[in-house]
């Protein structure tokens, strides 16, 4: 079973039983994914301890943002 990429030239697609799509992505591309995984759960762990119990959903999406605008440059 071949890999489906969606920026695979169709001439040269396969057709396989899995309807998932996969999107290639560099090496630095998923060294900064990690960084970004790494740092959140930091964060987290940190709100946590400093404010003490648990950290709403909210609060870990605006953390998940702040951090993913600062290491990826972007907000998808």
């Amino acid at each position: 079973m071949s890999k489906n990429y969606a920026n695979e030239h169709p001439k040269n697609k396969k057709k396989n039983k899995s309807s998932n799509v996969k999107v290639a992505s560099s090496k630095a591309a998923q060294k900064r994914k990690l960084k970004l995984q790494k740092l959140f759960q930091e964060a987290v762990e940190m709100r946590e301890s400093d404010y003490g119990g648990y950290v709403g959903m909210d609060e870990q999406e605006a953390i998940y943002k702040k951090l993913r605008l600062k290491i990826l440059g972007r907000s998808d």
